[in-house]
């Protein structure tokens, strides 16, 4: 990672740093906003119709993390496939070669000219398959979390504690999002990796980067694992994993407790 970071600002400065940060701004900010209320709705509606019908089955706590991850996981699939094409214009922005290049307007010109809608799309399938656990995960284990928090009086006010509808400080929020953040996309991490690897492959315009000329070879996602995995080794699926654990911390913490606060105000 430092090679990296040095070689980022060797060649274009800080501004290196924030490349693609437009249409990253725009997925995640679309992206939380359709994916959060949809998570609410869904654990209301879940555990409503599930309650009687499993009670006498399942504990209680068994059936909310149940309902957790399966409406964690509604909201992903619906928010996935709305925003992916902002994902796809990111992650092609920041992989061009030349700065002179990072307008997003043209971008979307190319994308559109080699492939129509559908390059837009291109990962959606191993996208869908790491995200929908990968949320599932991060919603189980941070209503899981909360539960314990509240329990064992942990970081909550002693009002919110005694409240009908109990909730945590924002601090316990940062702590139970972060946590969650961590685990999940620690468990889904080969899959988001060849994700991006499929998403440069629908890189517009010419190139002769060697990652480029490698990724023609994958049909897929089984395709592209075993490739990666035959040329580079097992470590080659968890490259940069440093810094997206860290940026998945933060940013996970961040949007539940916020999320939270705002759902109780």
């Amino acid at each position: 990672m430092n090679s990296a970071v040095r070689e980022i600002l060797r060649k274009e400065g800080l501004a290196g740093f924030f490349r693609g940060t437009v249409p990253a701004t725009m997925l995640w900010a679309s992206y939380s906003a359709i994916n959060l209320p949809i998570y609410t709705h869904s654990l209301k509606y879940f555990e409503k119709r599930f309650d009687e019908s499993t009670t006498a089955t399942w504990s209680r706590s068994t059936l909310r993390a149940a309902c957790s991850f399966a409406a964690g996981a509604a909201g992903t699939v619906i928010a996935t496939v709305l925003t992916y094409p902002f994902d796809i214009i990111r992650t092609q922005w920041v992989y061009q070669d030349k700065p002179a290049d990072l307008r997003m307007p043209s971008l979307v010109k190319n994308i559109l000219r080699q492939d129509g809608l559908a390059g837009f799309f291109h990962g959606l399938s191993p996208a869908l398959i790491q995200v929908i656990p990968r949320m599932g995960l991060s919603y189980l284990t941070y209503d899981v979390l909360k539960q314990d928090f509240l329990c064992n009086k942990r970081f909550g006010t002693q009002q919110q504690q005694d409240s009908d509808d109990p909730s945590l400080s924002f601090a316990a929020n940062l702590v139970a999002g972060g946590t969650a953040g961590f685990f999940s996309k620690l468990v889904v991490y080969p899959l988001d990796t060849a994700k991006r690897r499929l998403q440069v492959y629908a890189k517009p315009g010419p190139s002769s980067n060697t990652l480029d000329a490698q990724a023609q070879n994958y049909s897929g996602l089984i395709s592209c694992m075993r490739k990666m995995y035959v040329d580079e080794g097992l470590r080659s699926w968890f490259k940069g994993i440093g810094p997206n654990l860290v940026k998945n911390v933060v940013a996970t913490a961040v949007m539940f407790a916020t999320y939270d606060k705002l759902i109780e105000t």
